[in-house]
Parts: C-alpha cells; structure tokens; sequence
C-alpha cells in the first residue's frame, strides 16, 4: 500500500467514526432489530422462543443476512447485537468508500471526493416509505444499500468485476432494496458487451435459488402476487401507513418531483464531466426511483 492508499484509508476510518458513533449515529433493538434479533436467537438454538410466531417463523431465509450472522456466531463465539453492530460499521465504511470513488470518478481531487462522500453520510429521511437514506439499525436494506453505493463507485471507476460482485451481495442481503439496481448495471454491461464481468450476477442467481429451494428448514409458504384479508388490510393501515401509496403520494408527490427536477439539473449541469457509466447510472436510478412509485 502507498501512502496515499493509507490516508485514504485512514479518512475513511474516521468519516465510518464519526458517523457511526456521533451522527447520525447506531442504535440496536429499537425498531426492526427488536424483529430481526429474536428471529436469529431461534434460528441458533430452535428451543428458544420456541413459542412465538415472529422467530419461529422467519423471512430471512431466502437471503444471507441470516446465514452471515450465524456464521460469523459460530466463528467469533459472540452475540447477535456485536456481530451485526460490527458489520453495520464495515459496511458503511464500503459505503464511504463507494461515495470516493464516485467523487473521484467525477472529476474530484481526493480531498475534495472524500468531503463529497462525507455529506450523503449524514443521512436522510424518504418520507412516505418511511426510510432511511442512512439506516440507523443494522438492518438488511441498510446492508444492501452499501453495497450498491459500492458497487455504483466501482462500475465508475471501470472495476466492474467488483461493481457486479458488490451489487450480488446486496441483492442476496435485500432483493427488494437491489433488484432494480442489478437489472441496470447488468444492462450497461450487457451494452458495453461486458459479458464476463456478469460472471458474479450467475453465481448470485445460482445462490439465492439454493436458499429459495434447499432451505436448512421449510420457511413460511407465502405467496407474492395476491391479496390479503380485510382484518390484515385493516391492521396494517393504522399501523403501516407506508405500505400504502394512496394513504402518502398526495402529500409528498410534490417533494419527489422537486427532487427530481433537481437531480435533472445537476445531471445537466455536469454531464460532460461524468464517465458514461455514472451518466446511465444516475438517470436510470432516479427515473426508476419515480416509477417505482
């Protein structure tokens, strides 16, 4: 390593710091974790809430955030909250690393990609979703979406081996968070005729149908495309406004399209300075950010 691979190094390591322990800091079994814990517990040992439908009857098998922590269990001997509080730190320190390089690839001096990084590290609220642009819990879409930052810096900087690689990871975490972003960086490889860097895509359609149909134990049946009972439909609007688009879009429609606009403006005024990829990239995710909607 260089020394300039030790500063860069050693900036991450502090921004990851200070944004893990200062602001906008961590916090443990407040909101989704005090979901995602329990069900970890009984996945280690069946015998505990051996009684509670929440843990013995957990979603997280058709992704690796579960098979990670039990390893990393096993290996390190530790508990839950340590070991995901650790990859929490690690992973927004990818995410840093992934802001460099987008900084980097955007015309920006080190210093100045490291400050650009910085900011989106404070973090944001999606009103309506009601998510976290910087997840506060060690949660599986705040896992996912490091890693595409990650994977967003690397397909700038030309490594697109580890751009697709990073984008696998983060689809296996959370595939509701990543599949619209691995569909467009595979189609951008697909154009610029990248057919080997795919390589890591087939090796992550290969692993998540191993944990869709060879699960250690049979998960929850649950269909997708269906509708669900009045008494739940009743239940869940008090309770998770988000899920529902009617009950939100009329009040922040107006804050998206402002965004928007706004992201259109700066991709007008800085589109001769961006590399193709990110030019792609940029307009694809915000346009698909709309439609998503």
């Amino acid at each position: 390593m260089t020394r300039d691979h030790l500063l860069l190094a050693a900036g991450i390591t502090a921004l990851t710091a200070v944004s893990f322990f200062r602001f906008p800091g961590h916090t443990i079994l407040q909101s989704d974790t005090q979901i995602y814990i329990p069900i970890l517990e009984h996945l280690w040992d069946p015998a505990v809430l051996a009684n509670d439908p929440m843990a013995s009857r957990p979603h997280v098998v058709y992704t690796t955030y579960d098979e990670v922590a039990l390893v990393l269990r096993k290996v390190t001997g530790l508990g839950f909250e340590p070991l995901l509080s650790a990859q929490q730190f690690v992973y927004r320190a990818l995410a840093i690393l992934g802001l460099w390089l987008i900084g980097r690839a955007a015309g920006l001096s080190c210093a100045l990609a490291l400050v650009a990084a910085a900011i989106p590290m404070l973090g944001a609220v999606v009103s309506g979703p009601a998510v976290l642009t910087v997840e506060y819990e060690p949660v599986p879409r705040g896992f996912a979406l490091s890693f595409i930052l990650l994977s967003i810096g690397a397909a700038a900087t030309n490594h697109w081996r580890s751009a697709s690689a990073a984008a696998s990871i983060a689809f296996l975490f959370h595939p509701p968070t990543a599949f619209f972003y691995c569909w467009l960086l595979a189609a951008v490889a697909f154009r610029q005729r990248r057919y080997r860097d795919l390589l890591p895509f087939v090796v992550c359609a290969v692993f998540f149908l191993i944990l869709v149909f060879v699960p250690e134990r049979p998960p929850e049946g649950q269909e997708i495309f269906t509708r669900i009972d009045p008494a739940l439909e009743a239940l869940q609007r008090p309770r998770a406004a988000y899920n529902w688009v009617s009950m939100w879009l009329s009040k922040w429609v107006g804050q998206y399209l402002a965004l928007a606009g706004f992201c259109a403006l700066v991709l007008w005024r800085l589109w001769r300075e961006l590399p193709p990829t990110l030019r792609v990239l940029f307009a694809g995710l915000a346009a698909g950010g709309l439609l998503s909607i």
